[in-house]
């Protein structure tokens, strides 16, 4: 699926892929072709297929930060050394702020409830003395 939205400053050009991996590498052909000045990547595996097909547009991975490190995607996410950097969808470090904020917008908030998969190394970070 390909979709087009524009605006007044910026222009955004989407593809949506399934698992067929040709399907992905097509899409990101296309997407490296039009010469973004950045792509945001979703999904570890359309990276390395971006990593091969240019080293001059930059690609921000929308994803937990270990993976891009520890596939050497980056060098650190400060000082990536190429390309690749990314961004960590949550940070249990931040989750206190995150509660006071709720608080902040919501003072009546008295009992707030987690859900995560214990079997992920991250999911266990919430549940530190920070909350």
């Amino acid at each position: 699926m390909t979709a087009r939205a524009a605006s007044i400053n910026a222009q955004f050009d989407e593809r949506w892929t399934s698992d067929n991996m040709d399907l992905i590498r097509s899409a990101a052909t296309n997407l490296v072709e039009l010469n973004p000045d950045v792509i945001l990547a979703a999904g570890a595996r359309v990276i390395p297929i971006l990593m091969e097909l240019t080293r001059s547009i930059p690609i921000v991975a929308a994803s937990g930060s270990e993976p891009i490190l520890e596939r050497g995607y980056a060098a650190s996410l400060a000082r990536p050394g190429g390309n690749v950097t990314g961004f960590s969808t949550m940070e249990p470090s931040v989750v206190g702020k995150m509660l006071q904020t709720l608080k902040e917008i919501a003072p009546n908030v008295t009992h707030v409830s987690l859900i995560h998969n214990p079997g992920q190394r991250l999911g266990g970070g919430f549940l530190g003395p920070s909350v």
